[in-house]
């Protein structure tokens, strides 16, 4: 019997490769070699088109053409999972181009995206065509990485190793259609549903806000801690009493750009002396909560700020809440541990 041996399949970190979405991760896109992949996931062929010199700088993205008829191609990428700002510059790019095949690469796609793009093929039609990719990098070994791309969304009707119909019959920028009063422009549509994008968003955004800061709080209060936090609201922070009506502890998440993080908010009044008795304190108040802490002052508010910040977190991903959740709790307790009996030597009378 023939020997064979056999290597183990592995999946690479994209970010050990790619560094950076806008240099790194694009400027590999761009190759033709990778075009030609990425071609092959979406049975188009793909030429990069050069728009040096009269597109916008912003935003960014990669315009292709298919071979042949020219339609533009406009390719957005990420690194990590979708978010609405890459969604919206993709829109909005496409529409300064009048493009009709719009591609979102990213590491994972949440369902909301998914949903949304599927929402977006319904509803334009045949006229323009939106896909979203997966990427992923392989190796055997110490083998070459080998890239893969997953379509997990296409217009209706595509199917794998068909060709996409192309819509563009021009090979140079076409000119704006002359509105007409019962027909809207390519832009108009486009702007229309990125209104709507935008507005869906902020919906989801806000329930997910109300269910993270309740379950901080279920959190805390199941644990025993000695925190009490105040009412969860559709924001991205929560308050708590820390001794001083005008002192406030405050917990946030960015689940745009992702972080979370705890500040001591000094306002009104004498902020400023409030927020210098603290600041000369600083060593000591950092050694006691055990983190190198942000301080801010900010007259033309009239305001102090200390804050600490951690960024490697995604609060929109509910697997990561009950370790964020610990880590709130552990960071809130040593916030009011550290200041609370700074805070009541302060003037009553405030």
């Amino acid at each position: 019997m023939i020997q064979f041996d056999f290597g183990r399949l592995e999946q690479v970190e994209l970010r050990t490769v790619w560094v950076s979405e806008d240099s790194d991760f694009a400027s590999w896109i761009s190759r033709s070699d990778s075009l030609a992949m990425l071609g092959e996931a979406l049975n188009l062929e793909l030429e990069l088109e050069n728009m040096e010199g009269w597109v916008s700088p912003s935003p960014r993205g990669v315009v292709c053409r298919t071979r042949g008829a020219g339609g533009y191609v406009v390719i957005a990428n990420q690194l990590e999972h979708t978010d609405q700002s890459h969604l919206g510059q993709l829109l909005t790019y496409a529409a300064e181009l009048k493009a009709v095949t719009m591609v979102w690469v990213a590491a994972q796609f949440t369902q909301e995206d998914q949903n949304t793009l599927n929402w977006l093929n319904e509803v334009t039609g045949s006229s323009i065509q939106f896909f979203g990719l997966e990427v992923e990098l392989w190796r055997i070994g110490d083998s070459p990485l080998a890239p893969k791309f997953n379509v997990v969304c296409k217009p209706s009707g595509w199917t794998e190793g068909t060709p996409a119909p192309n819509r563009a019959e021009s090979s140079t920028p076409p000119p704006p259609p002359a509105p007409e009063d019962d027909e809207t422009t390519l832009e108009d549509q486009l702007q229309q549903v990125e209104n709507e994008l935008q507005l869906e968003y902020q919906l989801v955004e806000n329930e997910l806000q109300l269910e993270y800061w309740q379950a901080l709080r279920k959190h805390l209060e199941s644990s025993g801690s000695f925190i009490r936090p105040g009412t969860p609201r559709s924001q991205n922070w929560m308050n708590f009493d820390v001794g001083h009506w005008r002192l406030r502890m405050t917990a946030f998440n960015n689940m745009r750009d992702g972080g979370i993080g705890v500040q001591l908010v000094i306002r009104e009044g004498d902020a400023e002396v409030s927020y210098n008795t603290l600041y000369q304190q600083r060593g000591e108040i950092g050694a006691e909560i055990g983190d190198a802490l942000e301080w801010r002052e900010l007259p033309e508010h009239k305001q102090g700020q200390v804050m600490l910040r951690r960024y490697n977190a995604d609060p929109t991903n509910r697997a990561q809440w009950p370790e964020q959740h610990d880590w709130f709790k552990d960071k809130l307790e040593s916030f009011d541990r550290a200041f609370r009996p700074r805070i009541t030597t302060f003037n009553a009378d405030d």
